[in-house]
């Protein structure tokens, strides 16, 4: 089955909005192979045909004859959106897919209990975390994606460099580079999210983790017990100095992500926040690279951001809910879960004793990836609130921090007033 690529125009987006991409209706498809009529199970998503493709296919091939799954492709930007507005109107895909939002739909009862079904045993306690509440399960886990810092290794060894163990290290390394006319970093800061990326994984090390907090703080921020002024002040401050000494500047505020790739694979620039779903681009080019982690003030722990990259449930209000089982059953499989790692090289799995192998470019944080330190805020935040939202808020004003006009006071304030509007009320 081909997948179908559809990027939102605003007349599709209407379309959407009134069912035009759920199956709710419970509409059959004639299948002409066999001239029997196959119901469709809708999902929706932001991964692209790269992505999905192989998944898809692999889920048809096994799914009970009388039901075909059919994946729309959303861009990113438009997705949160699309998807609140079918659901609040009781519409929307059959298989309900969604990341640090997943806890919302969840407190928004968009979700069915799955938690008696013998597929959610597949998966480790780690992989379920945003997918239970109250003790029940909603959801499980597509695969575990963490970000990290890739880096030119020629380059690095031209100057003597080796991967950094701390935030300390990594700053010295920007000025060697800086020193012999090399850019350290390429951030595109117009439309990504690199620079949120970069404070996170400080944080991660430095002060959730290595520091004087664990990650139960974000726990009590999502309940409104403790601000994120007044505690995170220093760790900011302490990251900012990728700005004040330059490494983040604001001539990145006018470029976009996509022209980070090409600048560091014409060597034109050192390191850039990413993970594996830039890998195969990076193949494509001829540059010797590698990932490294995140660092902050202990080299010895070193923390990768990151958790499940996707959750799947069945909508509560589908009206094809035996076949989107089906199909949720069929994406915790094992040769399903293989199929998802296949297409995301360097992924992890978080489907119980499911190893995957990783290509040597990764060497650098296999390590890590065993040990489990992968972590990450927002996560914690979507106990108690649509973290996508606080997500937008921190890019928002940390390009203000880099424009120059926003204290680290005044961004940690601003968080914490778009945590108060938005956490979910009981």
């Amino acid at each position: 089955m081909k997948v179908r690529k559809r990027l939102i125009t605003a007349a599709a987006f209407a379309l959407l909005i009134i069912g035009g991409c759920s199956s709710n209706s419970g509409g059959e498809n004639n299948t002409a192979e066999s001239g029997k009529s196959s119901t469709t199970i809708s999902m929706i998503g932001w991964y692209e045909d790269n992505i999905m493709t192989d998944t898809i296919n692999k889920i048809n091939e096994n799914l009970d004859e009388g039901y075909k799954l059919e994946y729309t492709f959303i861009n990113l930007k438009q997705y949160n959106n699309v998807l609140s507005t079918q659901l609040a109107a009781g519409e929307g895909p059959d298989i309900v897919m969604d990341g640090a939002s997943f806890p919302a739909r969840i407190k928004a009862d968009n979700l069915l209990d799955i938690t008696g079904e013998d597929f959610v045993g597949n998966f480790n306690e780690a992989g379920l975390a945003l997918s239970t509440a109250e003790d029940k399960v909603y959801g499980i886990p597509s695969y575990g994606w963490y970000s990290g810092i890739w880096y030119n290794k020629d380059i690095f060894a031209q100057y003597g460099l080796t991967p950094p163990e701390t935030f300390e290290d990594l700053l010295a390394i920007c000025k060697t580079l800086s020193d012999n006319g090399v850019q350290p970093f390429g951030f595109g800061l117009s439309d990504s999210d690199t620079a949120w990326h970069s404070l996170v994984g400080y944080l991660e090390n430095s002060y959730y983790n290595n520091g004087n907090e664990t990650p139960a703080f974000d726990t009590k921020f999502a309940q409104g017990e403790v601000t994120l002024s007044g505690n995170l002040n220093t760790a900011v401050d302490e990251w900012a100095q990728m700005i004040k000494q330059g490494y983040i500047n604001d001539n990145m505020l006018g470029i976009s992500g996509e022209q980070v790739i090409p600048g560091f694979l014409e060597g034109k620039t050192a390191m850039f926040y990413g993970g594996p779903w830039n890998y195969e681009k990076l193949k494509e080019g001829s540059v010797n690279f590698g990932l490294f982690s995140h660092v902050g003030t202990n080299g010895a722990e070193k923390w990768l951001v990151g958790g499940p990259a996707a959750n799947f449930g069945v909508n509560k209000n589908s009206k094809n809910q035996e076949g989107a089982k089906k199909v949720l059953a069929l994406l915790a499989s094992e040769d399903v879960q293989k199929t998802i790692l296949a297409s995301n090289v360097g992924g992890f799995s978080y489907y119980k004793d499911l190893n995957s192998e990783l290509p040597e470019e990764y060497s650098e944080v296999k390590d890590i990836l065993a040990a489990g330190r992968v972590g990450v805020a927002w996560d914690r935040w979507g106990t108690n609130m649509p973290a996508q939202s606080l997500i937008d808020e921190g890019v928002k004003q940390l390009q203000g921090m880099v424009a120059g006009v926003t204290t680290t006071e005044q961004f940690l304030k601003a968080m914490d007033d778009k945590a108060n509007l938005i956490r979910y009320q009981d």
